[in-house]
């Protein structure tokens, strides 16, 4: 925010003023020869003067103001719920299959071959629950030997 006071503020100057002043004063004496010389016949000039204050302003710095801002870090400490979820994929699909096995009562779900793969290539892909209930549910409408 700015603001603008205004106040009057006196000040006492001292003002110089000069007036003419003829005095005329009785004389009763004999003129002497200095008389004589100063009077002449003319005119005598005198100037009268006088001062006359003027008010000038002038900008003038009395203060500087400085702005700036202080950056200070603290810690705090806040707390709240938080909820997380778990997923246990591979223990759920394990419960499945054994609890799937129990419900056929065979093995429908394992390979037939029992072969874990050729020396030298990758290991077969695990099937997924969905893969292997598929198969089972075929087995089951395929008439039984």
């Amino acid at each position: 925010m700015r603001r603008l006071p205004e106040h009057v503020t006196p000040v006492a100057l001292v003002v110089n003023e000069e007036r003419a002043r003829i005095d005329r004063r009785p004389a009763d004496r004999a003129a002497t020869s200095a008389d004589l010389e100063s009077f002449r016949e003319g005119t005598v000039e005198v100037r009268e003067r006088t001062e006359e204050p003027v008010v000038q302003k002038v900008a003038r710095v009395v203060e500087e103001v400085v702005v700036g801002r202080e950056v200070n870090e603290r810690t705090e400490r806040v707390e709240d719920k938080v909820r997380r979820t778990d997923v246990e994929i591979d223990r759920l699909a394990r419960e499945a299959d054994e609890s799937l096995q129990r419900a056929t009562g065979d093995d429908a779900l394992r390979d037939d071959d029992g072969i874990e793969g050729l020396p030298g290539e990758p290991p077969p892909r695990e099937r997924s629950l969905g893969e292997k209930l598929k198969d089972s549910i075929k087995g089951d409408r395929q008439p039984r030997h």
